[in-house]
């Protein structure tokens, strides 16, 4: 498989923000990647904005992403576990049943928030709310929203 990919960003500094420390960046980014070996559902993308950029002790940073992954896009093993959605019933003869999975095959936000209040330590927590582009035949709802807490000590 031949995998075209591309991806960009774009950053606008300001000198001051109120509430953060230092130069303020607004970043734009977008990504994309195709998958010319698949007829159909080979396209992916994502695309958002972050506010800020934690690391630094009182620094912080507010992202937003929208992430669209079609089913014969990529390898579903490579993409985020995070992000996921909720199966009625499991694909036909795959052997896997009914449950959270995550993979290709799906569409949604994410909205992340991080604090550093030290320079070693960065707490941060992020929503995932997804669901499946094309739905199999079960009959119930998709669409899965997850709460993710991290807390990150660099030494």
């Amino acid at each position: 498989m031949k995998q075209k990919a591309v991806d960009a960003s774009v950053t606008y500094i300001l000198e001051k923000f109120p509430l953060y420390t230092g130069q303020f960046p607004i970043r734009f980014f977008g990504e994309y990647a195709n998958n010319p070996a698949a007829p159909t559902k080979n396209q992916s993308y994502q695309g958002g904005i972050q506010f800020g950029k934690s690391g630094k002790k009182g620094t912080w940073d507010l992202t937003y992403r929208y992430i669209v992954l079609g089913a014969d896009s990529m390898y579903e093993e490579l993409v985020d576990s995070d992000f996921g959605a909720y199966y009625g019933t499991g694909p036909a003869g795959s052997g896997v049943g009914a449950g959270y999975g995550p993979g290709t095959n799906l569409r949604g936000h994410v909205v992340k928030m991080a604090y550093s209040p030290y320079d070693s330590f960065t707490f941060g927590i992020t929503y995932y709310l997804a669901s499946v582009i094309d739905e199999l035949p079960s009959g119930s709802k998709s669409e899965v929203g997850r709460i993710q807490v991290d807390a990150i000590w660099k030494f």
